[in-house]
């Protein structure tokens, strides 16, 4: 049964920012007696869909470097990649968490890398289902159908990096959508016709791969 909320999908087929009007922030891991650093894109707006975006960008540059998670400069690296905007909401959320728990602490969240960017995501994202109300807007057979002139494979990557956000948005479902589910919802983003098409051509779509679709 779908849930109801008040509101609107956290993330749209369209994206939410230009991922080509780059600036850029030298991000620096050290890992014991050893520093790397390398250019990443900063984070300059406050819309869900860029902040998972730098989210995702920081776990695969630092842990390309060797930054772990758990490490307690992970927190403190994430945050020279964010730019006054969203730098501002993160602190508004600090001052939010020092608040209800009556603390007055430079990081109430103790370094903890994942405690941190959870809040920081349901801060950004507003919709603690947000989850549940993407997964919903994925069926609704309107707000990810495939546009008549975007490519096959560029709607693939589209809808495989939107999945990959939807993993990190709150909501009641902790686990990350399997393999079949992200088929099912490339598969329902095509039009009605294309879908009807696909069926007549003795094709089982629980049974079809990827590449069958495409």
């Amino acid at each position: 049964m779908t849930t109801l909320t008040k509101y609107q999908p956290a993330l749209t087929y369209e994206p939410a920012f230009d991922i080509t009007d780059v600036v850029t922030q030298r991000l620096y891991v050290t890992v014991g007696k050893t520093t790397k650093n390398q250019y990443v894109r900063t984070c300059m707006g406050t819309t869900p869909e860029e902040v998972l975006y730098t989210i995702i960008l920081f776990k695969n540059t630092a842990g390309n470097m060797g930054q772990k998670l758990d490490d307690k400069e992970a927190l403190p690296g994430f945050l020279t990649i964010l730019g006054p905007s969203p730098r501002a909401v993160y602190q508004e959320m600090l001052n939010d968490k020092n608040l209800d728990d009556e603390t007055d602490l430079t990081d109430p969240y103790e370094g903890n890398f994942n405690e941190a960017i959870s809040a920081f995501i349901a801060k950004v994202v507003e919709d603690p289902q947000a989850k549940e109300s993407t997964l919903a807007a994925f069926g609704d057979g309107r707000s990810f159908v495939k546009p008549t002139d975007t490519s096959v494979k560029d709607h693939y990557e589209r809808i495989i990096m939107l999945c990959n956000y939807v993993d990190l948005l709150p909501g009641a479902r902790d686990s990350k959508l399997t393999r079949d589910e992200k088929r099912n919802i490339f598969f329902n983003s095509f039009p009605s016709s294309w879908k009807e098409s696909f069926k007549r051509s003795a094709h089982d779509v629980t049974t079809s791969t990827v590449q069958t679709i495409i």
